[in-house]
């Protein structure tokens, strides 16, 4: 089961400073003070994962299994002494397969994302975001059967908004539904080492690493015949587990999706590679910071 300690619901603790609160533009303790009073933490699976596509849900896309018996295309690997091609891709041998999806995940600079995420207090968290790999920028959602959490990041700020659900639920009854509503409209300003929020935007990075649909399988997996997923041809690579890597069909051989076994499976779903991301800060009126919440 992955974990990613130290993910935290984001804004959680935020409720301590807004029961007070008369108006969104008066003075108001830290949120960073209000760390000491809790600290949930969250974890994301290490052997059960996670995304959805465009939700979570336990039912959809779950890989199709061929039986034993259905006689596969026997693997090769390309000659030596010519290179590897979009065409030898789908014909590859599972250790070659492996090695050049890694290769091409260690490459991605910029990529979509769409995992949920484990937590302590909320079951699941679905992570949707585009993330700069390279500057950990992102822009994105977060969001659980209850409420919607927007976020992005850019340097080191974070800007989160909630919807009116969020601010009741995490309120905890301290928040009134009129107050809930005025929340809502506004993106609170904070910094990537705020307790309560630093886990989650360290989860988001971590989660938009391609490699991690690899992570269950090895050179003694077995591959299965190709597919489609959304605008890709895949190959399936299956571990022993049941846990199902699935890889782009040439060039680059991008690590696109991971749908795990059991009762209740999950995927990680990733797409969007390297294309061009813009992370825009919201529009100064609609931000808040922390510090002056009251």
């Amino acid at each position: 089961m992955r974990r990613i300690a130290g993910i935290a619901v984001a804004g959680l603790l935020l409720t301590g400073s807004v029961t007070a609160c008369g108006k969104l533009d008066g003075a108001a303790r830290s949120v960073k003070d209000a760390a000491a009073e809790a600290t949930p933490s969250a974890a994301r699976s290490a052997d059960t994962d996670p995304a959805t596509d465009p939700a979570p849900s336990a039912t959809t896309r779950t890989p199709s299994r061929t039986p034993a018996t259905t006689r596969r295309p026997t693997s090769v690997s390309p000659s030596p002494s010519r290179p590897v091609t979009a065409a030898d891709v789908p014909n590859l041998a599972v250790p070659e397969l492996l090695s050049l999806a890694r290769d091409a995940a260690d490459d991605v600079r910029t990529v979509h994302v769409r995992a949920t995420i484990r937590l302590t207090d909320v079951p699941k968290m679905l992570i949707d975001a585009t993330v700069d790999r390279q500057r950990e920028d992102f822009t994105g959602s977060a969001t659980t059967d209850q409420y919607q959490l927007l976020l992005t990041r850019k340097g080191g700020d974070v800007w989160i908004k909630g919807d009116e659900r969020y601010w009741l639920v995490t309120g905890a009854g301290r928040v009134s539904a009129e107050r809930a509503k005025l929340l809502a409209t506004k993106y609170l300003r904070t910094s990537d080492t705020d307790p309560t929020v630093s886990g989650l935007v360290e989860g988001i990075i971590a989660a938009a690493d391609p490699a991690y649909a690899l992570h269950t399988v090895s050179d003694r997996s077995t591959k299965l015949p190709l597919q489609r997923f959304e605008s890709w041809q895949v190959i399936p690579v299956q571990a022993a587990n049941g846990d199902t890597a699935y890889i782009n069909a040439g060039l680059p051989a991008y690590p696109i999706r991971l749908i795990t076994s059991g009762v209740e499976p999950e995927a990680d779903n990733y797409d969007r590679f390297d294309e061009p991301v813009t992370v825009t800060p919201p529009p100064a009126e609609e931000v808040v910071d922390v510090e002056q919440l009251g």
